[in-house]
């Protein structure tokens, strides 16, 4: 969900970030791709090794 905030075409997170020190949004951008690559890559780890989701939810059934 983070993702879909911090990119393009909604962003919210990153008008909201721009508008609170005046930072241009091509600033803010700036500063928050180098974090976007992380969520990325725990994304394609989750949907690639399913099993690590399930463990708790194998556990209580």
């Amino acid at each position: 969900m983070m993702i879909g905030l911090l990119t393009s075409p909604f962003g919210m997170a990153l008008f909201v970030l721009a508008r609170i020190p005046n930072v241009s949004l091509r600033g803010i951008v700036r500063a928050v791709l180098p974090l976007i690559a992380p969520l990325l890559l725990a994304d394609l780890v989750l949907v690639f090794f399913p099993e690590i989701v399930l463990v708790l939810p194998r556990l209580l059934l």
